[in-house]
């Protein structure tokens, strides 16, 4: 009988500690950029955030261009397209739901006469974890693939740009979203320790008479 008691309250104590947490929503951005210090080519870095503190930097233009796929006309006044990667899957935990979701580009377009004008615009995405997997943003392509979203700049479309410039020079592209983590099953750690205190003090009582 003992034993059968102490086995049920032990049952108990193991599905109290595997109960799932829901933790709220956090907000990740991933910020691709050329700083421009480079007149030669590239000088890219990526910054990484989290709203529960995370942080990562990458200054290394060969990781950045292979994790994210950067081709060689970002950060560069042209009129070919432009292609980048923003990656989803590099957040801690890991998301369950992505409910909303912003594409913020920043550019330089030059007209016919090379004047520059710094333009930055803002593309809400909505909820990146529903049935829409393509977004047609105006000369801008995004397309959600296998955790990923591919962008593609149509600046060739017409020799106008998708700003409207004979030339671009897209210069950062700042993926936001929020998401709602996977549950853990870390709940009430504290609990489950007392519980399991508790219930062996009462065995060791009707065991030995203490």
């Amino acid at each position: 009988m003992l034993r059968q008691t102490l086995a049920i309250t032990v049952a108990a104590v193991v599905l109290f500690a595997v109960a799932p947490v829901q933790a709220g929503t956090l907000w990740a951005t991933e910020t691709i950029l050329d700083t421009g210090l480079n007149p030669f080519g590239q000088d890219l870095t990526r910054i990484r955030t989290i709203s529960n503190g995370f942080i990562d930097t990458e200054t290394n233009d060969g990781a950045i261009v292979a994790a994210n796929n950067v081709s060689d006309t970002f950060g560069v006044a042209t009129i070919a397209d432009v292609t980048y990667t923003h990656r989803l899957d590099w957040v801690v935990p890991p998301f369950a739901e992505i409910t909303s979701a912003s594409l913020h580009i920043y550019a330089l377009g030059f007209d016919k006469d090379d004047v520059s004008v710094e333009v930055d615009t803002i593309f809400d995405l909505g909820n990146l974890s529903g049935l829409q997997t393509s977004f047609d943003l105006g000369g801008i392509l995004a397309t959600l693939q296998d955790g990923s979203l591919n962008v593609l700049l149509d600046n060739s479309n017409e020799r106008n740009g998708w700003f409207g410039f004979n030339k671009v020079d897209t210069f950062k592209s700042t993926l936001k979203f929020h998401y709602t983590p996977v549950p853990t099953p870390t709940a009430a750690l504290g609990g489950v320790t007392l519980l399991g205190i508790l219930a062996l003090r009462r065995y060791h009582r009707r065991s030995y008479g203490a």
